[in-house]
């Protein structure tokens, strides 16, 4: 799969350029159109090898396996669990895939966890802030106020990583990020280390 990672400074997401495949693209809209996911696909514990990642997510999935594309998702996600997997060490991996009309992380936060991919197969990307461009508020929260201009977005049909709070605050600053500010339909897909 042709990925390229960008260079990123400090606080800003790891982003792999064309990562998403257009098989999966549209996959990702033939769910859009069927109104497939009404609610999140998750799946706690995948197993990061690529056989066994095949098979449980093809048992895990099946209300989904008949959508147009199927394959090429299937094989496209298991190779970002595989890829996940060996940048993070994790021994399992936490699959979640949504379909939103609607911001469902409308302010800009910093994730609970080390890690996380988080992919947009269809809609606008993720927007996230340089960690230079980051204001807090008198309460030391992260200011919802800022120049447009300052605000960056996760380009079409990349994934990003996204660094949280349990990464290494002494070392690294975590992305802060929020869902765009759209009532497009999005489709995305976040992997976590579940062990």
């Amino acid at each position: 799969m042709p990925t390229s990672a960008r260079a990123t400074e400090e606080g800003s997401p790891i982003t792999f350029l064309d990562a998403i495949p257009e098989g999966v693209v549209h996959f990702a809209r033939t769910l859009v159109a069927g109104r497939v996911l009404a609610s999140p696909l998750e799946l706690q514990n995948v197993p990061p090898q690529p056989a066994l990642s095949r098979t449980r997510l093809t048992h895990d999935l099946d209300q989904i396996i008949v959508v147009s594309e199927y394959a090429a998702w299937l094989e496209w996600i298991v190779h970002w669990i595989a890829e996940f997997s060996e940048f993070t060490g994790a021994q399992a991996i936490r699959l979640r895939m949504s379909h939103a009309r609607f911001p469902t992380c409308p302010r800009f936060h910093i994730d609970g966890v080390e890690l996380r991919l988080i992919a947009t197969l269809t809609g606008p990307g993720t927007e996230w802030l340089h960690a230079s461009d980051v204001a807090h508020d008198a309460g030391g929260y992260v200011s919802q106020v800022y120049d447009p201009q300052v605000i960056q977005q996760m380009p079409p049909r990349s994934i990003g990583l996204f660094k949280g709070a349990r990464y290494n605050p002494k070392i690294v600053d975590a992305v802060v990020h929020r869902s765009p500010a759209s009532l497009e339909d999005r489709v995305i897909v976040t992997l976590d280390v579940a062990a």
